[in-house]
């Protein structure tokens, strides 16, 4: 809906644009300045608003997007400290894990197969160093009950050799103790045989009276 002013422009427009011949009276020119006058100025404070309120959604649109930059940049460093602080705990667990299964290797090396090897029920890396370090300890334990056993077969042999040793030794003492006495009864009868041949030589008859 136009105002007055813009009425009375709208209707000298419509004048001049009929092409007849006016002749404007001084009151007429000066309405007419002052009506262009007052649409300049609206249309000046019409862009001013404008750009007012383009520079107040921009301003804000700004705000916003700096905002959303900023919740960015925080949650992607938030996320960098958590993969750091992430990695640097795993690499921990990890060095602790490899060092006690090191500790435990240097332990077995030591002749101790008693106790378990950890993280062996792993499913990765850490658990196949685990389950070679248990090889090795099975390993360890088998090669011990060799060097038990042969060691309990050496010391009974021994043993069967020094009880055969002495009965062998026992079975030759007895042996010469018998022929020892064999030998001293067939010399004590020989003895005897001899002396009574001489007895029987000394008698040559009875004594004179």
């Amino acid at each position: 809906m136009q105002s007055t002013t813009g009425k009375a422009l709208q209707q000298t427009i419509d004048d001049m644009t009929k092409n007849t011949a006016v002749a404007p009276s001084p009151a007429s020119l000066e309405r007419w300045t002052k009506d262009m006058a007052d649409r300049r100025n609206f249309v000046g404070q019409l862009l001013l608003d404008t750009a007012t309120k383009v520079h107040a959604e921009a301003k804000s649109k700004f705000e916003d997007a700096r905002f959303i930059l900023a919740k960015m940049i925080g949650g992607l460093a938030i996320f960098v400290v958590a993969a750091i602080a992430l990695s640097v705990s795993i690499a921990g667990f990890l060095s602790r894990s490899i060092r006690r299964i090191g500790e435990r290797m240097s332990s077995l090396a030591a002749g101790n197969t008693d106790e378990v090897i950890p993280f062996a029920n792993r499913r990765d890396g850490i658990g196949d160093m685990a389950r070679s370090v248990e090889v090795f300890c099975k390993s360890a334990i088998h090669n011990r009950d060799l060097e038990t056993e042969a060691d309990a077969t050496r010391r009974r042999s021994e043993t069967e050799r020094a009880e055969l040793q002495q009965q062998t030794e026992a079975e030759a003492e007895a042996r010469l103790t018998q022929a020892t006495g064999a030998l001293a009864t067939n010399l004590r009868s020989a003895g005897a045989a001899i002396r009574r041949p001489a007895s029987r030589l000394q008698y040559v008859g009875p004594p004179v009276a």
